[in-house]
């Protein structure tokens, strides 16, 4: 059972916990990452599983996920990256570029997250990886540019927000 600590909408903690699909019934605040991937003119996307709850079969940030109760964000990337693309890393190859409040309802799925979003900052081979096909259907490099187009012209197959990407690479390039 999937437990989240519920936040106000300032981001602060209430001392409330909720399971997951009670937290995304009723809307309530919540804590998510996402973790980005670049390099060589690419970002590293995975495809999401048909089975999701939310965006099935749409392409996303290399890693994304929740909080759990009692975790930190940090330590929640870390562990999402290891159990979705199987990438072990430590906590100094991660960056924190920044926070930011994320509305997200699809059909009865209401998501309503404080979202901290970090850049894995080392060389990541392929051979590195392996996903979580509970989760994922696959994971491909696009060029920047490419999906940059395709966010901005609001392409249906990616569940990614055209500002959150823009804001990346205006961190790190």
């Amino acid at each position: 059972m999937e437990l989240f600590d519920v936040l106000d909408e300032n981001g602060n903690f209430t001392g409330t916990k909720k399971e997951r699909s009670a937290v995304h019934t009723d809307g309530d605040w919540h804590g998510s990452v996402h973790i980005w991937i670049v390099q060589d003119n690419k970002v590293l996307l995975q495809k999401r599983c048909k089975d999701k709850d939310s965006f099935p079969l749409c392409f996303d940030a290399a890693c994304t996920g929740h909080i759990d109760s009692g975790e930190n964000s940090l330590s929640a990337a870390i562990r999402e990256i290891g159990e979705e693309i199987g990438l072990k890393i430590k906590s100094d190859e991660l960056i924190f570029l920044f926070r930011q409040k994320l509305c997200i309802h699809h059909d009865k799925f209401i998501s309503n997250e404080f979202n901290d979003v970090y850049l894995i900052n080392r060389r990541v081979e392929n051979s590195e990886l392996s996903f979580q096909q509970e989760e994922i259907d696959e994971l491909v490099w696009i060029d920047i540019n490419t999906l940059s187009e395709k966010l901005r012209n609001g392409d249906k197959n990616y569940c990614i927000k055209y500002e959150e990407f823009k804001k990346v690479l205006e961190m790190i390039l």
